[in-house]
């Protein structure tokens, strides 16, 4: 049964039974109603080659670029910690490629095409970043549904680009400067929950009161960026400074910001709000930011283990220290100072030991003969 065409935002979609059996919307790329209509039926063609030829597994002549994405999609969901730069990148090739069809014929040549198309829209690193999703792609194709195929996109390099690693982080005055000169209620709220934690802008967004145990003085973080479908909150003792200010709010209702964060988009307003905010306040900074600024204050700190960053800051892999953890100015100075700062001893001989022996006798004996006891130490 063919199913209607559908206009939703100036666009003609229709459902339709995948391979598997799955109930899909299929949005079409033409605005003409007549077009769309031929899509319609194009697409439901291949659909049924597709259908007739699946014996369990997926044949690269037959597999539709559309159901490629799903099941790709799909993968990125319950073996990635996020699947967004794929959804992204998936998007970007939609629109450069508005008639792929099947997923053989996004090849080798139309994936160089892509590189080049690229060079006009975003930096260098940026499309070897949208180049590690495509070969991730094609790693599933050829891994996971056991297409019999090449790998389009083996081999081809990354563009060659300067290392330039942003080292930024909270001095010790801008983050005085932040807790105390902040005025906004949700924002300062933030600063200090992602200050004392180093916790990420979702993570700290969606903390609420009853997450927060006043009596033991703990918090739970949820996490959010992880492989796990539901991960287990870390329980986390909370400093002084925190449970003081926490503890002046009105803890009327659900969430410790005052507000609920339930979309992508509320999200990424809130961090341009606070890109925003720190600009003025302190001439720099990003949300991200304060969790690198609290991994590199516990860093620097000589009494505090890697093992106990790692608990704190929900780390699993010891190389995100070696990212997020930055030396400070002060830690830098204190380097600097101790290198030289070593007590070398001159090796004596047994002639000079007892050479200073007679020095020291004989100013003991001076002095005793001038009566001058008072002064001499214990």
């Amino acid at each position: 049964m063919v199913q209607k065409l559908d206009k939703r935002n100036g666009k003609y979609s229709f459902r339709y039974f995948d391979i598997d059996g799955h109930f899909r919307r299929y949005t079409c790329t033409s605005l003409s109603k007549k077009e769309a209509e031929y899509e319609q039926l194009q697409f439901l063609s291949d659909l049924k080659k597709s259908k007739k030829n699946h014996t369990g597994k997926y044949d690269i002549d037959t597999l539709l670029w559309q159901h490629f994405t799903k099941l790709y999609l799909e993968y990125c969901t319950n073996h990635k910690a996020t699947n967004s730069n794929d959804y992204g990148v998936i998007k970007v090739i939609n629109r450069l490629f508005p008639d792929l069809k099947y997923l053989k014929d996004f090849d080798r040549e139309k994936i160089e095409k892509f590189r080049t198309l690229r060079k006009s829209e975003v930096s260098l690193a940026s499309i070897n970043r949208n180049m590690h999703c495509i070969k991730s792609m094609w790693s599933f194709a050829v891994n996971d549904l056991e297409l019999d195929c090449k790998n389009q996109a083996k081999g081809i390099s990354d563009f060659p680009v300067p290392i330039a690693r942003k080292i930024e982080y909270f001095t010790i005055d801008e983050i005085k400067q932040m807790l105390t000169q902040t005025n906004i209620p949700d924002l300062k709220t933030l600063y200090y929950l992602m200050l004392s934690f180093g916790l990420r802008l979702k993570e700290a967004a969606t903390i609420k009161w009853e997450d927060i145990n006043f009596r033991t003085n703990r918090i739970l973080i949820h996490p959010y960026k992880t492989f796990k479908h539901n991960p287990q909150p870390v329980s986390l003792t909370m400093p002084n400074n925190l449970i003081q200010y926490l503890n002046s709010l009105n803890k009327k209702g659900v969430y410790v910001i005052g507000k609920e964060i339930k979309t992508q988009e509320q999200l990424r307003n809130l961090s341009q709000r606070i890109k925003k905010h720190l600009k003025h306040l302190i001439g720099h900074g990003s949300a991200h930011i304060c969790r690198h600024t609290y991994i590199t204050h516990a860093v620097n700190n000589p009494n505090i283990a890697e093992r106990d960053i790692m608990k704190t800051a929900r780390i699993n892999n010891h190389k995100i220290i070696e990212a997020y953890g930055h030396y400070t100015i002060e830690r830098e100075k204190t380097i600097a100072n101790e290198v030289y700062n070593v007590n070398y001893k001159k090796e004596l001989s047994i002639e000079e030991i007892d050479r200073q022996i007679e020095e020291l006798q004989e100013l003991k004996r001076s002095i005793i003969s001038k009566g001058i006891t008072q002064n001499l130490p214990k």
